[in-house]
């Protein structure tokens, strides 16, 4: 009030009696004459004049700051020492010109005639000035905080486009739709951006333009909260460890800096973006984006918490909901034009879909993978779309187009690092020969830690599992592989080897092979979530050849060495015992393969991770192995050999959102899940602690490898009738 009345020569609050000075002060600041006020300082003091304490200042050193920053872009003029009551401040503030004209509405923080604006900006104006104009009429209770609120938005109006044209993923980050501030408690948004937060806002921009993470010396613990929480979220574009293990420690370590700069920044916008950014799956971080999205309830951040909800029902076994949701969320993106938003949820959406593998998520996954190809070539993702589109082509009986496409795209979203570092990297030398023993030329040599194949490839880039090493033979048959692992096999034509495990000095034959083909009693199962697999047998070594079936369960497979091998159904989810068979004529006709006689009933088994020491784990990796394995514990690494596993995490969640058969069960500290579809036999569940402390030591995919595979596990043998199982983790071990 002292400031107002140096700086205007009146006091703002008048009354001729104490009752109508009570009343004035009621009002509140919206309908102050402020005209003889510097424009840049009205909104500074009418906040510091706002009938609820919240929305005032919190202090004084935060009003100063307010005022140096209102000064920051234009030129400076000493108006005077104020006395403000013993704090002997002088203020030094903006140069203004006079004026005396008043309003019946108190004038904006930025007249928008004053500013120049860049292209884009036309639109985005006229709401703002149509929702302006109804803040006027606004009744008393309300106006001053909807006309802060819009001042707020102005505000990043006149920084996104004072000299930049931002994308609109730069503009869901930094604008807020007038619409948001219509309510009785509109948020609370800064009133001026400041040349530190302008270029937080500019930096976010370019990483999301780019579609990659920019570290910047604004988010530096000296800055101000928000502008360090606006630079922070540069720095997590791109991040994502859900798909990229290695990166789980640096991501949870931004993730605590973004929390604590956004829970200290006055900025309603800016924090529901930090909380978005922070979702991590868990409750405390779910709970904390629907407080955000309840506190500035706008279409970007409904459309964003929609995803989230999608997210649980995916989580929760249900992904036609999951589905629906996200369709649902990718055409509000795309009717916002938030490019790169839409990108990530056509990505999830074709990971979901090729999951399921019903015929028509096939389509889905094609359909997605041609609107977005282009788009996610742009910023660099194009291998990512590249690889689960030829997945779905492979299916689909695609298989050349698919290992083509696979090959180009490279390694998006291979788990090889865990498989690879099984087995040490080795020098080899070898010799290619036919059967005769006559050195071949220009074989092709492949080698891995598993090899997984098809028709058209001895390593299918689709299937791999394992990073390959490949070369070819030169004219005297001879061959070097440098840094190869496990096995090797080698093929010219439709001569192939069989396969064999690597030594320093080797011989790889090659011979004639079959063509294998018969039919899958599909039953209720949809074609495309089956494929056929023959484990082709040699020197302490062997090869998975796979190939998918058609509409009536019919397949071929050809370029199968002769020899006794392995014969089976692999579902996503299972896989049948296989049978042994004689492959030994050129042409084999009339097999017949059944499903998987190891059925899964849809009854769910629910799972409870106990901590062996007193201090639990913050979460858990579950794994399910089929068949009971008595007494086994060690790492996931030895457990993994054991057989193919499904994997479920394990976390806290409130005892109100856990299923009725944890009732009673469930301990402090706890950690739950639920396994949906469980075999109709004897399983055996095995878990390992994942701690935040030990995520954070993970600086490259080595240390994933070593965090998973080296990592202690407990386990538990639970028989077909049980319900709940209750396994021990012990403590990590570092080895």
């Amino acid at each position: 009030m002292a400031l107002w009345e140096a700086l205007s020569g009146k006091r703002p609050f008048v009354g001729a009696t104490l009752e109508d000075l009570r009343e004035d002060v009621l009002d509140g600041p919206a309908d102050l004459d402020d005209a003889a006020l510097p424009r840049t300082l009205r909104p500074v003091l009418r906040r510091g004049l706002a009938i609820d304490p919240k929305h005032r200042w919190p202090s004084m050193n935060e009003l100063l700051h307010a005022i140096e920053r209102t000064s920051s872009r234009r030129s400076i003029a000493v108006l005077g020492g104020v006395g403000l009551a013993a704090a002997g401040i002088v203020i030094y503030v903006i140069s203004r010109s006079a004026t005396t004209q008043s309003s019946a509405c108190a004038q904006p923080a930025i007249d928008p005639d004053s500013v120049t604006l860049t292209a884009g900006a036309k639109p985005h104006v006229e709401r703002w000035r149509a929702a302006r104009a109804s803040a006027c009429e606004a009744k008393r209770e309300v106006r001053g905080a909807r006309l802060a609120c819009l001042d707020g938005v102005f505000a990043r109006i006149a920084d996104a486009f004072h000299d930049r044209a931002p994308g609109p993923d730069a503009l869901t980050d930094e604008l807020v739709d007038p619409s948001a501030c219509e309510t009785d408690q509109p948020p609370h948004l800064l009133t001026t951006i400041d040349g530190p937060l302008s270029s937080a806002f500019a930096v976010l921009a370019k990483a999301k333009d780019s579609g990659n993470a920019i570290d910047s010396e604004l988010a530096a613990d000296t800055q101000p909260p928000c502008v360090r929480t606006v630079a922070l979220l540069a720095g997590r574009v791109g991040l994502d460890p859900a798909y990229a293990p290695a990166l789980f420690g640096k991501a949870l370590a931004l993730f605590a800096k973004i929390q604590a700069a956004s829970s200290a920044c006055d900025d309603d916008a800016i924090k529901v973006q930090a909380a978005f950014a922070t979702y991590t799956g868990e409750l405390a971080t779910l709970r904390r984006v629907e407080e955000a999205t309840k506190q500035f309830p706008s279409d970007a951040n409904l459309t964003g918490l929609a995803a989230i909800q999608a997210d649980v029902a995916l989580e929760a076994g249900r992904p036609g909901d999951a589905i629906a949701g996200y369709e649902t969320v990718l055409s509000r993106h795309a009717a916002a034009g938030r490019r790169q938003a839409e990108l990530d949820i056509a990505i999830e959406l074709m990971k979901i879909h090729l999951d399921r593998s019903n015929p028509e998520d096939l389509d889905a996954v094609m359909a997605l993978a041609d609107r977005y190809r282009a788009r996610a070539r742009e910023v660099g993702r194009g291998a990512g779309v590249a690889a689960l589109a030829a997945r779905a082509r492979w299916r689909l009986g695609d298989i050349d187009a698919a290992n083509l496409e696979a090959r180009d795209a490279g390694s998006a979203y291979s788990g090889a690092a865990l498989i690879d570092s099984e087995f040490e990297p080795q020098n080899v030398k070898g010799t290619v020969v036919d059967e005769r023993g006559k050195p071949v030329a220009n074989a092709k040599v492949v080698a891995g830690a598993r090899l997984w194949g098809d028709d058209a490839e001895l390593s299918s880039p689709v299937l791999a599992i394992a990073t390959t090493v490949e070369t070819t033979t030169k004219a005297d048959g001879t061959f070097e592989l440098v840094g190869a692992r496990k096995m090797a096999m080698a093929s010219n034509g439709d001569q192939v080897s069989l396969p064999a495990a690597l030594t320093p000095s080797m011989t790889l034959r090659l011979g004639p092979t079959s063509t294998v083909e018969g039919n899958v009693v599909l039953g209720s199962e949809p074609f495309s979530r089956v494929r056929v697999a023959i484990y082709i047998y040699g020197d302490k070594a062997s090869q998975l050849h796979a190939g998918p079936v058609d509409r009536d369960g019919h397949f071929k497979l050809s370029r199968i060495p002769r020899g006794k091998h392995e014969i089976t159904a692999l579902l996503p989810d299972d896989t049948d015992a296989p049978r042994y068979f004689d492959v030994t004529s050129p042409v084999i006709t009339g097999v017949q393969v059944k499903l998987a006689t190891k059925p899964s009933s849809n009854r769910v088994l629910y799972i409870i991770g106990r901590s062996e020491t007193a201090n639990p784990p913050d979460a858990a990796m579950a794994f399910m192995l089929r068949g009971a394995h008595p007494n086994t514990k060690g790492t996931v690494r030895e457990l993994l050999r054991l057989g193919n596993a499904t994997t479920l995490a394990l976390g806290q969640r409130d005892a109100a959102q856990l299923a009725p058969a944890f009732t009673g069960h469930v301990e402090a500290d706890d950690l739950t899940g639920e396994l949906s579809a469980r075999p109709d036999e004897d399983v055996t569940i095995c878990a390992v602690e994942l701690s935040r402390k030990l995520l954070a030591t993970i600086t490259s995919p080595d240390d994933a490898v070593r965090l998973l595979g080296d990592g202690d596990a407990g386990c538990v043998v639970v028989s077909p009738d049980q319900p709940l199982a209750v396994v021990m983790i012990p403590a990590v071990k570092r080895r």
